[in-house]
This record gives C-alpha cells, structure tokens and sequence, in this order.
C-alpha cells in the first residue's frame, strides 16, 4: 500500500486476497466518489469518478474480455492489486477532488485526464417590462443590458 496514496482516499480494498472475488467488492462503498485502482508497486493505474464506487470496481475489473467495450482496448484487472475509494456525494466534490488527485497523481499529464462541461451562462433581458432570467450557451453584451 503505497502512503502518499492511501493519504488521499478513505480506504484501500486488496484485490487478489484470499477470499471469494464477491467479498472484494463487498468492502467498497455503493456511494458515488472516486476510484483508483493500483498496481502491486502501488502506482496509479486508473483514477474514475463513479456514481457508484462498488458497481464501478466490479465492471472493470470482474468484466470477461470479450465484454470490454471497444473504446477500452484493454483490461485493468491483470495488472490492478489495490482499489482505493474516496466516497463524495456531491457532484461538484467529487469533480474537485478529482482534480485535486489528478493533479498529485499525475502532474504532468493531469491536464489530459479532466474534462469540462459546457459552458452556461446567466442571460437578464431588461429590454421587456418584467426582466426575466435565462439560461443560454453563448455570451453576449448588447445594449439593453
């Protein structure tokens, strides 16, 4: 178990213990948060948020290769001997902590590994009697307001 890893996650689930595979996944939270599974060295492998940690563990890696998705060319399970978990059950959370991690994790190609949502912004149309709110894509500055 690797330290400076372990210092960031709530809890560490050995994979390849002795046991049935069943009980691995069982120590897992069924909450949202982050997951990420290491390798026997203790280094990352794959870092996820998940909507749920346990459900996420058991797809990737109690998943037969013929059922791997083609976009995921390859299997996590043969190299992944550790499941670290960090439960957040707020969305906002769990993507900041993400960043957080990533940015540890990997500090050179964290930038890679996030993804952003679209863009929203607060659009006030003073130009009628009530002025109203509304939610739009694109920002613009006219005149009226």
């Amino acid at each position: 178990m690797n330290p400076q890893i372990r210092s960031l996650f709530e809890g560490c689930s050995a994979v390849g213990g002795p046991g049935p595979e069943n009980e691995i996944f069982k120590q897992l939270p069924a909450s949202g948060g982050l997951v990420l599974f290491a390798n026997s060295a203790g280094e990352p492998v794959q870092l996820l948020c998940a909507a749920n940690i346990r459900r996420t563990a058991r797809a990737r890696l109690a998943a037969k290769a013929e059922d791997i998705p083609a976009k995921r060319k390859t299997s996590i399970a043969e190299v992944t001997a550790e499941i670290y978990y960090l439960s957040c059950f707020c969305d906002f959370r769990n993507s900041l902590k993400y960043y957080e991690i990533a940015k540890i994790l990997f500090p050179e190609d964290y930038a890679d590994l996030l993804a952003f949502g679209k863009y929203s912004y607060l659009k006030i149309d003073t130009g009628i009697e009530w002025p109203s709110f509304s939610i739009t894509d694109r920002p613009a500055a006219t005149a009226a307001g």
